[in-house]
Order: structure tokens, then sequence, then C-alpha cells
């Protein structure tokens, strides 16, 4: 049976929609590992760059390290659609860190969901980004929601037609929301999200960082931006799922085993059943430097973007290769883009965690989404 209708007027945004542009953040040198740092940011600048290649970039930066991002020859050749904002973050985590789009009579609105450093896993940098949903939702002129529940966007995947994807593990969760129960954080979901189904997966607490983040999980492939008479055609919705390599640890099989469990089981909102694609990882034993048996080494970490898809590659030129093809026969309408990542996924995420789409609102203004023809650096000393 499908779910009830809702009775507000939020409905959740599909990252399939289009954009105005995509925004990013540039991490500070106390917001990484040493080891890490310059290749994590020479992974960004490769992602932001061929973002632009599809819509416009704005990468968030602190004043004094601009100069350093301007430096990246992927920065320097990424053509006009790139440009720089600088104000106060921190980390690269801007998922997490940004708002939460819905939609509100059409119009995008940005939730705050209360960013509290994965249920205060790490030492606070020096400036926080807790405020940074709500300095975003100002700078790219969207009004902002408040949220009764702290998570982070990494934890919410949505279909765009009623449906949210979510893990147990990492928001029904007491370093999150403290004495609420499943049925209660649901219910609180659907009004905030304009949902009307949570499809619950159980995840794992304290294996990673996020607890369990469903977007290196499953993630939705439903394309909502080709017709809409077609899209409803699609007699069952597809879902990538993240398939672990044996060499990671046996925790990641039994998630992903009892992820397919509940999937295969489920409908969506609108009464779809869902397909589910598995996508094997990579061993991650041959991509490394270091003895890092919990990097993210996943294929379903990708971002949308206007006509494409950018996925992660990670070096394994068999897994990659088959992880393309998989992606081609699912998004047969967009063009595949993949960035080779193994910085990023060491420390915790991928380029769906460092990236945050914003939904087109038409012609009107899109704030710091520049849409200019040659690059530019801007600046707001109030909102900084």
């Amino acid at each position: 049976m499908a779910a009830r209708p809702l009775l507000n007027k939020i409905r959740a945004w599909s990252e399939s929609l289009a954009h105005s542009g995509t925004v990013m953040a540039y991490p500070t040198a106390d917001s990484l590992p040493p080891l890490y740092l310059s290749r994590a940011r020479q992974e960004l600048a490769s992602i932001a760059a061929t973002i632009s290649r599809f819509e416009p970039v704005t990468i968030l930066s602190r004043p004094e390290l601009a100069p350093s991002l301007l430096s990246h020859p992927h920065i320097q050749h990424a053509g006009p659609r790139l440009s720089i904002y600088e104000c106060k973050v921190d980390q690269c985590w801007i998922r997490d860190s940004g708002c939460f789009f819905v939609q509100e009579h059409s119009a995008p609105r940005a939730v705050d969901l209360n960013f509290n450093n994965w249920g205060e896993k790490h030492p606070v940098p020096p400036h926080s980004d807790r405020t940074l949903a709500a300095r975003l939702s100002e700078l790219l002129a969207i009004p902002r929601l408040p949220s009764p529940l702290t998570t982070e966007g990494g934890a919410l995947e949505t279909d765009g037609a009623g449906t949210l994807l979510a893990t147990e593990s990492s928001i029904v969760n007491d370093n999150r929301n403290p004495g609420r129960t499943k049925a209660a954080v649901g219910e609180l979901l659907k009004r905030t999200l304009g949902v009307r189904k949570v499809i619950w997966l159980k995840g794992v607490k304290g294996q990673d960082t996020t607890d369990c983040h469903v977007d290196a999980l499953a993630r939705f492939a439903l394309d909502r931006s080709a017709n809409e008479g077609a899209e409803r055609l699609v007699a069952d919705v597809p879902v990538l799922l993240s398939r672990p390599h044996s060499s990671r640890p046996a925790a990641w099989m039994r998630v992903y085993e009892e992820a397919r469990a509940v999937l295969e089981q489920e409908r969506t909102a609108d009464g779809r059943a869902i397909r589910v694609v598995d996508v094997p990882e990579p061993s991650i034993g041959g991509l490394m430097e270091h003895d890092e048996e919990d990097m993210v080494a996943t294929y379903v970490n990708f971002a949308w973007v206007n006509g494409g898809i950018v996925m992660p590659s990670f070096g394994d030129r068999e897994c990659d290769e088959r992880a393309i093809q998989i992606f081609q026969a699912v998004f047969p309408g967009r063009i595949i883009a993949p960035v080779t990542i193994n910085a990023l996924p060491i420390l915790g995420g991928g380029i769906h965690c460092v990236t945050l789409q914003v939904p087109s609102n038409g012609d009107q203004a899109g704030g710091i989404i520049d849409k200019s023809s040659s690059m530019s650096v801007a600046s707001n000393p109030q909102l900084a």
C-alpha cells in the first residue's frame, strides 16, 4: 500500500533534477591529518574542475587559503564556471555541514540539520562549521528551515518522490538524537523533509566516523530529470548498493547483507518495487600506501551534475571499469565522468561527501553561485 499523502507543503528534492550549481569547501590545515592534506586538496580541485564541465561550481575558502587554491593546475584550467567565495569554513565535508534542500511550493528551501561533528566525534576546529548551514542559506539566497533533528546530509537519500533511505545507526543514535525512538525520528523526518516513507537500513554504529552514512551504502538511481511521463512508466526503482570487497572488515559485509535483505522486500512511497544493483568495491589492499582497512572505497558516493554523473574511481583498473559499465547501464542518458580519489576515501569520504548540489530556482539569482563568464573570487566579511 502506498503511503498516505503529506499534509504540509514541503517536498523532498531529488539531486537528479536541475541544479543552479554545486558548492564545495576548501579544508584548513587543522581539519585534516597532515599526511593527507595536500593530496586531499588536489583531489578536491580535480573534482571541482570536472563538475565545472557540467555546471557552475563555487568553492568556499578562507581568504588566506584562496591563493593556494587558485594555484592548483586543475583550478587554473577549469574554465569560466568555477568561482571562489571567501568566507569562514574549515572542513571539506560540506555534504554534512551544509544544508539539505527541499521544495516548498516548488521553490527551494534549505533545511539546517544542526551539524554536531558526527555526534561530537572529533575536536571542533577553532572556527566550527556548525553554523555553516545557516550561513549557506543566506549566501545562496535560499530561505532556511530549522530541523528538530540532528543529522547530516550524507545520512539522507531521497528519490524526490516521497521516499527516504536512511540508516538507523547514523540517526537513531544518542550521539545525535538522544532518547528518541526510531518511530519518533521517522515521523520527524517525514515532517521536516517532506517524505511519506522512510526505509530504514540497519547500518552499524562506531565502525566509522559517520556511523554508516547511507550515501556510502545505497543510493537511488532514478533519473527524475528525464521526461516526467517516461519516468512514471518505470516499473521499478533502481538502488545502487555498495558490495564490500572481502578485504574489508566483516562488519561491512553484514551491513551490506542486511541492507540488501531490506531493499529486496521494500517498495517506494508511490508503490514501486526496488531493483537492487550491486556495485562491487575494489580491493583496498592495492590502493593504499598506508594500512587503512576502513578506506571508504565505494562507487555509490557519486555526485549528480547537470547532464552527467561524477563518480569515483580508485586505481583498480578492472574494478573501476566494471563500475563505470554499471553506471553507464543505469544512467543511459547521462555522461559518466570518473575522478580518481584515494586520500579522501582514506579520510572517510568521497565525491558526494564533498559536494552540495543546489536546486535550480528558475531565472532567480542563485546567491554565490557564479554564472559569469570568467573566474572570480568574491567575499563578504559580514558573513565570514
